[in-house]
């Protein structure tokens, strides 16, 4: 859980660079990645953002957890879309 978590952290956790950072720091068992809050997300350089960045990451992120809740692909981040669900409830 990330406390305070905001849409573009949803855009840059399931970036191509915070992949390339697990396959890169990240464990491996078998041929599956493991992923530590300690050794992965403790240490992933998070970049520096202005508003303007923020607002487009907050638009892909939103389009990214649409498509991922409306295939049915919860499981691939269950708890992020769970949280994004929630988030993006009608008022």
């Amino acid at each position: 859980m990330i406390p305070d978590a905001e849409l573009y952290h949803f855009s840059i956790l399931t970036s191509n660079v915070h992949s390339a950072w697990l396959r890169t720091v990240g464990g491996r068992m078998k041929s599956d990645y493991q992923y530590s809050k300690d050794i992965v997300y403790n240490n992933f350089p998070w970049p520096e953002l202005n508003r303007k960045a923020k607002v487009l990451l907050d638009k892909t992120g939103k389009a990214l957890a649409l498509t991922l809740i409306g295939e049915g692909k919860t499981g691939l981040c269950e708890c992020l879309c769970k949280y994004l669900c929630k988030c993006l409830a009608p008022d």
